[in-house]
């Protein structure tokens, strides 16, 4: 039994020799193919190995590194394009070719954070650059001033809403641009401050008591997120609306608008979006704090009219879209009063017991805002 297993295994060795001698006898011919030649940066390559009568092969995967395996595998750490050689040996020869692998470049992400979206002007916003795959950058700080910077600090120069933009460039040339949140830019001037709008109006706010009032009446034709609010001229349309809508007093820009700012129906008060970012339409109750700040509903008419809080007549809008006389002050509240009418501010009769009134919701009333 054991002379029979060394036969066998004599056998074998020499059929070994044999395939050896004879792969030696002929020069190999190198052959390979890969998994796939088109890859991201980190993707595992394989290479299997096809070539013929080769007895030792290397690899060469063109960033520097080498194999001597037959059937290696890669993964790449940047992206480019790469040249991967084979060389097959025996004693008769070598062998060799090659072909292209390309390692495409992730993708630029342009990213950051601000630790601000409410400031005055003589601070300073600081942004953290969070973007990745990327080699250069510019920010874009909404009026007209650039930075290269990679976590770059700004200070504004005025009173303002503006939006950061930074664009990020990729390695392979790509950009992506990503947008901040608004941010507002007030002043505060001691006795008062300056606040602005989306649509470029400044305000100035004085505080009654504890609480801060824009002392102007609003004038934006665009919600706080950047969308138009609708214009609504013709009397038969207005009076028609169950939706968002605002006008200038008999429909007169040039008069009433800086002055006396614009009318506007209950549905943009519900919106919950008319008011600078911070700001907001009084409730029912924020008013009756500074009605009773100004000594109770009869002498605080007076006192609304007269004082810094600057309510000076500026008309309505009534719910058949007529005019109203331009003899008194209308401002709404955010709170309903029935499905069809929400409480109002009004200033045309002294003699009442009460400043508070009701609207039709398709109403047009002046609109004052008051800090969160």
């Amino acid at each position: 039994m054991r002379v029979l297993l060394s036969l066998f295994s004599i056998i074998i060795l020499q059929l070994v020799f044999l395939i050896s001698c004879e792969k030696d006898k002929k020069k190999p011919i190198a052959r390979f193919t890969v998994s796939k030649e088109i890859v991201e940066i980190g993707d595992t390559v394989m290479f299997t190995n096809q070539s013929e009568n080769a007895l030792s092969y290397f690899w060469s995967f063109g960033d520097g590194i080498n194999s001597t395996d037959e059937n290696p595998k890669h993964s790449y750490s940047e992206g480019g394009f790469y040249v991967v050689i084979l060389k097959a040996n025996n004693s008769a020869g070598e062998s060799s070719i090659s072909d292209t692998i390309k390692v495409s470049y992730l993708p630029s992400v342009a990213e950051f954070q601000l630790d601000k979206t409410d400031m005055d002007i003589s601070e300073k916003i600081n942004l953290t650059n969070l973007s990745k795959n990327s080699v250069r950058y510019l920010w874009k700080f909404g009026d007209g001033v650039s930075s290269e910077e990679f976590n770059p600090s700004y200070s504004y120069s005025n009173v303002g809403i503006y939006t950061i933009t930074l664009i990020s460039f990729g390695v392979g040339g790509d950009s992506s641009i990503y947008i901040s949140d608004y941010i507002t830019v007030s002043e505060d001037r001691g006795s008062y401050r300056l606040i602005p709008d989306i649509d470029g109006n400044i305000y100035k706010t004085v505080f009654f008591g504890t609480q801060e009032w824009m002392v102007e009446n609003l004038k934006t034709s665009i919600y706080n997120d950047g969308s138009l609010i609708p214009l609504v001229v013709d009397k038969t349309e207005w009076s028609n609306t169950n939706s968002p809508a605002y006008c200038w007093f008999s429909n007169n820009l040039e008069t009433y608008s800086d002055s006396f700012g614009a009318l506007y129906n209950w549905f943009i008060v519900d919106s919950k979006k008319i008011c600078p970012s911070g700001w907001h339409v009084p409730t029912k109750s924020e008013w009756e704090i500074l009605i009773t700040y100004f000594g109770g509903h009869k002498n605080a008419i007076d006192s609304i009219q007269m004082s810094d809080f600057k309510g000076l007549n500026s008309g309505s809008r009534g719910c058949n879209g007529n005019f109203g006389i331009f003899n008194a002050g209308f401002w709404w509240t955010s709170d309903d009063y029935s499905d069809d009418a929400a409480y109002g501010i009004y200033t045309g009769d002294i003699e009442k017991n009460s400043m508070f009134t009701s609207g039709c919701k398709n109403a047009g009333f002046s609109i004052r805002c008051v800090k969160d």
